[in-house]
């Protein structure tokens, strides 16, 4: 204790799967780093990774720092048994690779196209289907008004809770200490963070603070005057059941942006869809009438063997939306306040880049700049410039991001 101060190294603000992926990886690569988490809902009863049940995981993407996240992020849920396991004792998170199907409209076959060509130079597993191609491999989803689909036969999704579990638990026997507590203040001198205060009156003294808070991480950079495009997003994951199952699916993501996986009771299914209707506040009241309202339509018109489908149950749960562009912030708010960290901003594909976006945080914090994965393109750079990163950065076919020596 130093005047009233609990001194650490770092101070990750969030103990959901982002901030716990961080704290793991800044534990695991140096041992001794004094690390504490701020969690304010100790039973994640509100968390984004506890709301979210499809668990998609996908390499299918048109800029290569979410491909190689991607990467790294299935390579981690492999072996995620063994890297998180304590005292010898270690368990899965539910990873089923079970691939992803990517669908196009008519209109939107050229740009399908592209990203897939993209994504083969990324050495990403993908294979081209016409329509026809998605009738013979998948007989139950309706081809006669698709473009095209791309499927990924790689990909797939796992447990966003065991995610988190062992995450915790591994970086908790590593060292990290997880404190329940609410940030209530965050004292800031010119460009460098000093403290954060909590309601209990605690004051934790920093060089490094990470804001891993999700969709309420824009509320916690207001806390140190920094303005951020972050905010929530409201989503719907339904699990329902039809009478008779169909032929192994893949995750399907459909242009009309309803997407949809297998569960592992035959016959069950869960996903949702992303309409404009949906609330930017964090009010997590679910509409009773979406499912058959809006879901259901969605569905049948992918494939009619959910016609009749009966809903099991609904969970609502938030994005981190990030309004620029739609892709996290990763990295240092160099240039406004140097010591803070963000973490947020996924837009709905958090999930699967929990592993690599914790490791490259890790990095930065402990080195000074990104080791693995270049991701200086996903920084707070084009925020503070208000200058949005959606195409991707001319290179040579097989590059794919740059990595650092």
């Amino acid at each position: 204790m130093e005047d009233g101060c609990d001194s650490n190294d770092v101070v990750i603000i969030g103990g959901g799967a982002m901030g716990s992926s961080v704290a793991f990886h800044l534990a695991e690569s140096s041992p001794g780093c004094r690390v504490t988490v701020i969690e304010r809902d100790s039973g994640y009863a509100q968390a984004s990774t506890m709301r979210a049940t499809t668990g998609g995981v996908r390499r299918v993407h048109a800029l290569p720092e979410n491909v190689a996240l991607s990467d790294y992020g299935i390579a981690f849920l492999e072996t995620f048994a063994d890297r998180t396991a304590v005292d010898g004792v270690g368990r899965g998170c539910d990873f089923v690779q079970g691939g992803y199907l990517l669908t196009a409209s008519p209109e939107a076959k050229a740009g399908l196209a592209a990203n897939f060509e993209f994504q083969a130079s990324q050495g990403v597993e993908v294979r081209w289907m016409e329509p026809g191609d998605v009738a013979a491999a998948f007989p139950s989803i309706r081809s006669d008004n698709l473009g095209a689909a791309v499927h990924s036969p790689k990909d797939g999704w796992a447990n966003p809770g065991l995610l988190l579990e062992g995450l915790r638990r591994k970086a908790a026997a590593l060292g990290v200490r997880y404190l329940d507590g609410e940030v209530v203040g965050i004292d800031r001198q010119g460009s460098r963070i000093r403290s954060v205060s909590l309601r209990s009156g605690a004051r934790l003294k920093t060089p490094s603070l990470v804001v891993a808070a999700g969709p309420w991480s824009g509320q916690v950079c207001n806390l140190a005057g920094v303005k951020t495009p972050l905010g929530p997003l409201l989503r719907y994951d339904f699990e329902f059941e039809i009478d008779r199952p169909l032929e192994p699916l893949p995750f399907v993501k459909d242009w009309s942006r309803v997407a949809f996986r297998p569960c592992t009771e035959a016959g069950r299914y869960r996903g949702g869809l992303q309409t404009t209707e949906m609330s930017r506040s964090f009010d997590l009241t679910i509409d009773p009438t979406f499912f058959q309202r809006r879901m259901m339509p969605a569905l049948t018109e992918r494939s009619h063997a959910f016609e009749g489908a009966r809903l099991i149950r609904s969970v609502s749960g938030l994005f981190d939306q990030n309004e620029l562009d739609q892709n996290a912030i990763i990295g240092p708010c160099t240039g406004t306040v140097d010591n803070l960290y963000l973490i947020a901003g996924f837009s709905g594909h958090g999930f699967m880049h929990v592993p690599g976006a914790g490791r490259a945080v890790a990095e930065h914090i402990l080195h000074g700049r990104f080791q693995t994965i270049d991701l200086d393109a996903l920084g707070w750079a084009r925020i503070a410039a208000n200058r949005p990163y959606t195409s991707r950065r001319t290179r040579t076919a097989a590059s794919g991001p740059r990595l650092h020596a």
